[in-house]
């Protein structure tokens, strides 16, 4: 063991635990290694499964497996921590952490696992002043990594240091011999998003560490695995005739012999012996006989300690996999933007036809979208000739490549050759590119005594005026290079759009390609009519009409290019690093497919999977130029053909190297077919060039034959000028389509056309289609999916845009309406979050008409819930503006309410926290974020006794009463009041206690006394009704005074006068007693700030609604009936009190049929009531749904007992273990003595599973109390409860849904829900509370009865007490009599007392079932 280094694993697995942190916050997971099968430490952590179970490879900074994700050698710390430690030495440190719904949008909301707020990760939390920190974690330590070892992770970097040019942000290191290397380092990016992460150990032969570091960023990690790490096991069979035996016992690939890589394990494969006729150069003692062309660039050997630290350079060499390991290297100057090429060239070598000269080399190429690796060789008599070329950004590690140097016979003269490796460096920023590792095979025989020659290329680009940074047209027309491939013919001939992935336009108007039309050779007049053409890939496309008399951008409208694969790969380029590549190939030369697809033959070509000479386990990849912009009705469209096991796949993914981003936009599944098939991918608008990137993997080797191969690709309606006829088809039920409205491509996910869809029936016929998004579907993963329309043309009127939509489920994400003017940013017109029920609601908003200026609308749905759904239906847009909306949430706009034009409200929202008055948060979403109607009663805003109006637009004449209900808030402290309320006047006058020898006047901050009146406890509010007043507009009521009584005159000098704040005004008993005792209470009046609610109609206002002053700063239901027989209006008016930092709120206004009931009673037949889940997620992170019935709970409803009513629901299957809760909560409630609840309940828990419970709490500032619970089965029919409630403060009801350590399924119901406050659940009144007291008419008769009572009480227990002694005593033994008598319902602990819980509901009442 060297000096300082690890003890031996061995020590740590015999004593059987390898480490535990228990600071991990999951419930009853510790990181404990257990060895069951006592595997020796030389097979711990190695990557290969030695015990049956796996054991050994369990804490090894990954599982045996991720039961999530279902893939072997994983760490996605959902069950603990899999062994990694963080080794920070500041307070940046990496912890545990878990995703916050209530973050969307500002932090991380959910996990990758998962993609919810229940999954878990690792997190480097950026702390305050630690500028230069670095958060370091360590995984334990593992062994043996094989050179196919591939490291993948995935992370998120939500937010940067103070210097965000300190890069990188996170970085992979292998610790291994004494010596770190940097595997990988995250580049610059702006995506908030997840990312994943690609590193590669190499040939590990001993013991190592992984460690991931973040500098000063707040950032995520989640989902490491470790693909392809172990080494080849040693097998009993013998090795198949392409393979050679290691001596370890393990079989490899014949080529992979001396090919520089230790593939065996033990280095058998490239020992001398089996390598001697094998030339390797790894360039640790010098060239090899290989020379550099004297030129700027040039080659460089060097080592990675060497090179400038940070560069996009090698950090290590292939050969030792080390930073002191020797390489070739192209310098550049670091600022240098020319494009130029170096060259390496070999000695010359013998021409033969006898044997083959191949070169295997590892090439490094990275961070460089435009530089390119060129393998020529050149014979003595001839130019240089290419064979092989790599190109663009390859990633960050050494890639195997291979390349065989056939002499045909047309090269008989052919006396010698030379290799010729040319790096070309592209144009823009610089990347790496390096050379390790060059090995001839026997084949190559060096010429003896030859010169080197020095290589021209064969084919020199021609003589042209044109630029390094333009493209020239058939070698006479310049025009810029971003003009290529942009899907707009731009050159005459059509040459800039020739090898872009599709095939130039005449090579396909041909009688052959188009039989049904030969005349769309570009002479028909597209501008005129809709032309039908059936095309090569066999689907019908209507082209649509250009731009007159532009023939030749007709041409590319109307027959879209195509890559038929006949004539070459045309623009598709190679850019696979592993075992698995693209190439065109012969129908002929492969088993499957036996034809392709566009001549239907076996001499037909296409794009095909095949072996590649990389090292690594990996998809074949293949890319297009850099195409785009596009316009938004782009798509591409192709066949495919895939055969093969679940495990294979073909996808095409986007990606934009600006953003740095990879978004796949289609993939399929292996399924043993054995036929063409068709496929349409939108790609949708996109501003920024982009490439498209075909990827697929499949296994060649095998008894199995499988095979992956694509045809006849056509990118259709790609001009960003073009435009649909149907673009302006807004109005849609989307029963054959989407009429004028588009995937947006550019966003996260996609809305789902369908019927049925698991979520329900559309709108328009029951049967039909509608647009859904599940949120918990893993498609869904993401942002946000949008839908988008082609800009229009501004309206001549105000239109109305209608629509059905439908949100529900327990987390119900956020669905937005949006416009866009032309140069402006987009606008929320429309919003509503949380769960509707499971019904169709219908929204709407007014398009206003903003003259000249186009624009275009989008439907937004937000993935910011994880738990429900969403769908739209029945779009409609129709001439005249929007009535007053019955439903409002001001979180898009103030929908069409107004103020009075003196004192106004305002919409707001306290998303920066620069607020001055108001609620913390909303009451719809419950954040900052949120937005609510504000008015400010402070003095300087709202002069006391001012008033200020909100009022809606003109609703319709009512034909039934209807119920018209709000969320309000008002300033937790009035500063007009001097203690606590005891009840509300209508008029806003308020009533306060207070002591019978003083008056204090903190609150009253520099104004007048004669505000104050002071009366006995029976006195009534000032005469004058000065509220009213003020809504009558008169003003001048506040410089009056009020006289106080006449026993009082001694201190009515003091009650005019004083203004200062703080001052106490003694009031002596002999002034005030009014022949009452000097004791008694003095009543003080004052007048505070007040929130009206009015029904205007036909100009006369009708006030519904008061109140003054509330306890806490908590929003609060409101609720009036409305009948109206004439158009009218709701009016929300605010009296000012005059006080510092006052306000009063409003929220989430609701308008539905039938008359309000009572205070926490609801049938749930038109809504919820006043019944809802909290926003505030501290309370509950689940909501309740509403339905009618369904397949899941019950069939019926309890109120209307049929298919058709409403019930309110929670499927408790989604909590999952742990405690998770669920609330419904009912408005604020007042303090009552005596109150009845009455409730219909279903729970259908599966029978014997007892992990869920219902229960009903009361909810106040004092803290929460059970009153009743129900665990488990219930039967299948609905059952009946009833509870009598006390509290002596304000509360509110909650019927919780809990979980414990175990997941439960099942759903659980509510219905009918009637509360009755003063009367007991025997229909006896009992007394009301008045702020926390009695009132007072009930106050005698309730002491005379507590008295009698307990005076009877006491009469009987000491009767009983006598009898029980005299009837005892006799048989009690001595000791008995001394021991001390205990407590039969309460156990003591050492910390706490618990009280025995209630018993189950089950075990006491009958079974109530519908028949």
């Amino acid at each position: 063991m060297r000096p300082g280094s690890r003890p031996p694993l061995a020590l740590e697995v015999f004593y059987g635990v390898f480490e535990t942190y228990h600071s991990w916050p999951h419930p009853g997971v510790q990181s404990v290694f257990i060895n069951r099968c006592s595997s020796p430490a030389s097979k711990v952590c190695d990557f290969v499964c030695d015990c049956r179970d796996c054991s050994d490879e369990n804490q090894c900074g990954y599982h045996k497996e991720s039961v999530m994700l279902g893939t072997p050698f994983t760490c996605d710390f959902e069950e603990g921590n899999c062994g990694w430690k963080d080794v920070s030495t500041s307070a940046y440190r990496w912890v545990t952490d878990r995703a916050s719904i209530a973050m969307w949008g500002t932090g991380p909301s959910a996990d990758h696992t998962r993609g919810t707020d229940l999954g878990w990760y690792m997190a480097a939390e950026m702390r305050r002043n630690t500028f230069a920190a670095i958060a370091r974690l360590r995984s334990p330590v593992m062994q043996q990594a094989a050179a196919t070892c591939e490291i993948r992770a995935w992370y998120r970097l939500w937010e940067t240091g103070p210097n965000e040019t300190v890069q990188p942000a996170l970085w992979v290191e292998l610790t291994y011999d004494n010596e770190t290397r940097t595997l990988w380092q995250s580049l610059k990016s702006s995506i908030s998003a997840w990312q994943e992460l690609v590193a590669y150990t190499g040939r590990v032969p001993g013991e190592f560490q992984i460690t991931l570091s973040s500098r000063q960023s707040s950032l995520q990690l989640d989902d490491v695995e470790f693909r392809s790490c172990g080494l080849p096991p040693p097998l009993s069979l013998v090795c198949g005739p392409d393979e050679r035996n290691c001596s370890r016992g393990s079989c490899v690939q014949l080529e992979q012999l001396c090919d520089g890589t230790d593939d065996c394990g033990d280095l058998s494969d490239e020992s001398a012996t089996e390598c001697g006729s094998f030339t390797i150069c790894s360039f640790e003692t010098g060239w090899c006989g290989w020379n550099t062309v004297p030129d700027y660039p040039t080659w460089v050997r060097n080592t990675s300690l060497h090179l400038v630290p940070g560069a996009r350079s090698p950090t290590r060499d292939h050969s030792s996999n080390s930073r002191t390991g020797f390489f070739l290297y192209v310098s550049t100057g670091p600022q240098d933007r020319r494009s130029d090429a170096a060259r390496l060239v070999s000695p010359t070598f013998q021409a033969t036809t006898t044997s083959c000269c191949s070169l295997v080399f590892y090439s490094h190429l990275y961070d460089s979208a435009t530089s390119s690796l060129n393998i020529y060789y050149k014979p003595s008599s001839g130019v240089m000739q290419l064979v092989r070329s790599r190109a663009g950004d390859l990633g960050d590690y050494w890639f195997r490549e291979k390349v065989d140097f056939s002499v045909t016979e047309s090269f008989q003269l052919v006396v010698s050759l030379q290799i010729i490796l040319e790096g070309v460096i592209g144009t823009g920023p610089k990347g790496s590119m390096a050379l390790d590792d060059l090995v001839l095979s026997p084949g190559c025989v060096r010429v003896a005594g030859s010169q080197v020659i020095t290589p021209q290329p064969s084919t020199t680009d021609p003589t042209t005026p044109c630029t390094l940074q333009e493209f020239a047209c058939d070698n006479t027309k310049c025009i810029s290079a971003e003009l290529t491939c942009d899907f707009i013919q731009t050159c005459e001939d059509g040459s800039d759009e020739m090898y872009c992935a599709k095939a130039k336009v005449p090579e396909l108007l041909t009688a052959a390609a188009y039989p049904p039309v030969p005349m769309a050779v570009g002479t028909g007049d597209c501008s005129s009519r809709r032309l039908q053409a059936r095309s090569i890939w066999g689907s019908w496309h209507r082209l649509a009409r250009g731009f007159g008399a532009q023939t030749r951008l007709v041409k590319t409208w109307c027959v879209p290019g195509a890559s038929t694969f006949e004539a070459g790969a045309r623009g598709w380029k190679d850019v696979s690093v592993g075992q698995l590549q693209w190439a065109r190939q012969k129908a002929s030369e492969a088993l499957l497919p036996g034809a392709d697809h566009t001549t239907n033959t076996s001499t037909g070509s296409y794009l095909g999977v095949a072996l590649a000479p990389g090292q690594v386990v990996s998809v074949a990849r293949a890319r297009t130029p850099v195409l785009g912009p596009s316009g938004l009705a782009c798509s591409v469209e192709m066949h495919y053909w895939l055969h093969s096991d679940p495990q294979g796949f073909i996808a095409l993914g986007i990606v934009d190297h600006a953003l740095g981003t990879h978004r796949l936009a289609w993939q399929t599944q292996g399924n043993g077919s054995t036929a063409w098939k068709h496929i349409s991918i939108p790609l949708g608008k996109r501003a920024r060039p982009f490439q498209l990137e075909l990827t697929a993997l499949v296994k060649l080797r095998g008894p199995v034959v499988q095979s992956a191969a694509v045809d006849d690709v056509v990118f259709v309606n790609c001009d960003p000028r073009f435009t649909p006829p149907d673009a302006s088809e807004l109005s849609c039920n989307f029963e054959m389509g989407l009429c004028g409205w588009y995937q947006d491509q550019s966003d996260d996910f996609e809305w789902a056309r369908g019927t049925g869809l698991g979520l329900g029936s559309d709108h328009t016929t029951g049967t039909g289609y509608f647009l859904s998004v599940d949120l918990s579907a893993q498609s869904t993963w993401g942002l946000s999916a949008r839908l988008v329309t082609y800009p229009q043309d501004p309206p001549t009127r105000e239109q109305c845009l209608s629509f059905w939509y439908r949100l529900d489920g327990p987390q119900s994400g956020t669905l937005n309406l949006k416009i866009q003017h032309d140069g402006e940013p987009e606008t929320v017109l429309w919003t509503q979050m949380g769960s509707r029920g499971s019904i169709w609601h219908l929204g709407f908003a007014t398009l206003s008409r903003q003259a000249l200026q186009r624009y275009r609308l989008i439907f937004e749905a937000l993935r910011d819930g994880y738990l429900g759904n969403m769908a739209l239906d029945d779009v409609t847009v129709r001439a005249g503006a929007c009535g007053p909306q019955k439903s409002c949430s001001f979180e898009a706009n103030a929908c069409g309410f107004f103020s009075s034009w003196q004192y106004t409200w305002a919409r707001q929202s306290n998303a920066t926290g620069t607020a001055t008055a108001g609620p913390p948060t909303d009451h719809t979403m419950g954040t900052a974020r949120g937005y609510y109607m504000i008015v400010d009663t402070s003095e300087a805003f709202l002069p006391r006794g001012q008033a200020a109006t909100l009022s809606s637009g003109q609703y319709r004449p009512l034909t039934g009463p209807q119920c018209l209900g709000f969320w309000y808030q008002l300033s937790p402290s009035d500063p007009g009041e001097p203690g606590s309320p005891t009840s509300l006047s209508p008029s806003g006058w308020q009533r306060a206690l207070t002591p019978p020898h003083s008056v204090t006047a903190t609150h009253l901050l520099g104004e007048p006394w004669p505000f104050l009146g002071l009366g006995s406890l029976a006195s009534r509010p000032p005469a004058r009704d000065l509220t009213e007043s003020v809504s009558r507009g008169v003003g001048a009521w506040n410089q009056e005074q009020i006289p106080l009584p006449p026993t009082c005159a001694q201190g009515q000098a003091p009650m005019n006068t004083a203004s200062a704040m703080g001052l106490v005004v003694p009031l002596l008993p002999a002034l005030c007693s009014g022949g009452r005792p000097s004791g008694d209470v003095t009543c003080l009046w004052l007048l505070l700030g007040s929130l009206m609610v009015f029904m205007k109609e036909k100009g006369v206002q009708r006030r519904l609604f008061s109140v003054s002053s509330v306890q806490g700063d908590a929003w609060r239901y409101g609720k009036v009936t409305v009948q109206a027989a004439e158009d009218w209006q709701a009016v929300f008016e605010v009296v000012s009190a005059g006080g510092e930092l006052s306000y009063v709120a409003l929220d989430d206004l609701h308008l539905k049929a039938g008359s309000c009931p009572e205070p926490g009673s609801c049938d749930f037949e038109s809504d919820t009531c006043g019944w809802t889940s909290p926003s505030d997620r501290t309370l509950g992170s689940y909501a309740w749904g509403w339905r009618s019935g369904a397949s899941l709970g019950p069939k019926v409803d309890h109120t209307l007992g049929t298919t058709a009513g409403h019930y309110v629901y929670f499927d408790a299957s989604v909590l999952g273990p742990g405690g998770n809760a669920a609330w419904l909560l009912s408005e604020h409630l007042p303090a009552t003595m005596g109150a009845c609840l009455r409730f219909w309940y279903h729970m259908d828990f599966p029978e014997h599973f007892y992990s869920g419970e219902l229960r009903v709490k009361l909810y106040s500032m004092a803290g929460e109390l059970t009153v009743w619970c129900a665990r488990g089965h219930q039967g299948h029919g609905w059952r009946n409860r009833t509870i009598s409630v006390q509290n002596t403060v304000e509360f509110q009801i909650v019927f919780e849904v809990a979980n414990g350590m175990w997941p439960a399924g099942g759903t659980i119901a509510l219905d009918d829900i009637t509360y009755h406050a003063g009367e007991g659940c025997d229909g006896n009144s009992l007394g009301q509370m008045e702020g926390g007291k009695l009132a007072k008419g009930t106050v005698a008769a309730v002491v005379i009865g507590i008295l009698l009572a307990t005076v009877f009480l006491l009469l009987l227990a000491w009767s009983m007490c006598c009898w029980l002694k005299r009837r005892v005593a006799a048989g009690r033994m001595p000791e008995e009599r001394a021991a001390s008598q205990g407590f039969d319902n309460i156990t003591f602990r050492d910390d706490r007392v618990t009280i025995t819980p209630l018993p189950a509901d089950e075990e006491a009442e009958p079974d109530v079932s519908l028949s």
